[in-house]
């Protein structure tokens, strides 16, 4: 599918967009219902931090986006790129937090602890949104291993998170992002940092 393309479901379904006011009213309804303000966490890499920006532009009208928008004014006290940061939106009542990871693991890394003080918390989030995978494939193409070799890596390392997953799922929803598809012609004039992101290996 090409990064362009709309994507819709299958027939007899449709995708619906909720208005601003509509998202607002579906956040104090849920904190009504769990007597608790919602708590919202993205971990992952720079992907999953633009969602959190896409949520925060839907919820309050601002846009913190600077990879989309050059012109977005980030606030530095709580707008970290590459490390953990979140804050509570009164006017939609919700906690909306990013935690940085750029890597899966090996079953004992960073990321695995991470989730694994989740589970033990008492403090269960309202909706956890994770995904990775998008550095692997660029230190792939950077190293020359193929991608047949990149994917059994990736697969692996899923393997070694999926008992966490499951563990995790018991308490809090989730949703695991896939990668996705990439407009590539955006690719052709930058620096090397992007070198790999094509859709062949997403």
């Amino acid at each position: 599918m090409d990064a362009t393309t709309i994507w819709r479901p299958n027939a007899g379904c449709s995708i619906r967009y909720r208005s601003h006011n509509e998202s607002i009213e579906c956040l104090q309804e849920l904190s009504v219902v769990t007597a608790n303000a919602p708590y919202i966490i993205f971990i992952g890499d720079s992907r999953l931090r633009q969602l959190r920006d896409g949520l925060i532009l839907e919820l309050t009208g601002n846009d913190y986006d600077f990879q989309a928008n050059r012109e977005a004014i980030v606030d530095p006290l709580f707008y970290k790129k590459h490390a953990a940061s979140g804050k509570y939106y009164p006017s939609a009542g919700v906690h909306v937090w990013f935690e940085w990871f750029s890597h899966m693991d090996d079953g004992f890394g960073p990321l695995t602890n991470h989730l694994k003080k989740l589970i033990l918390s008492d403090f269960k989030p309202s909706l956890l949104v994770m995904g990775v995978g998008v550095w692997l494939m660029r230190d792939c193409h950077r190293t020359g291993v193929s991608l047949d070799a990149c994917v059994q890596r990736y697969s692996k390392e899923f393997e070694k998170l999926y008992p966490v997953l499951v563990e995790l799922s018991a308490t809090t929803k989730m949703i695991w992002l896939p990668q996705c598809a990439v407009h590539e012609k955006k690719f052709e004039h930058v620096d090397n940092i992007n070198v790999g992101f094509t859709n062949k290996n997403m």
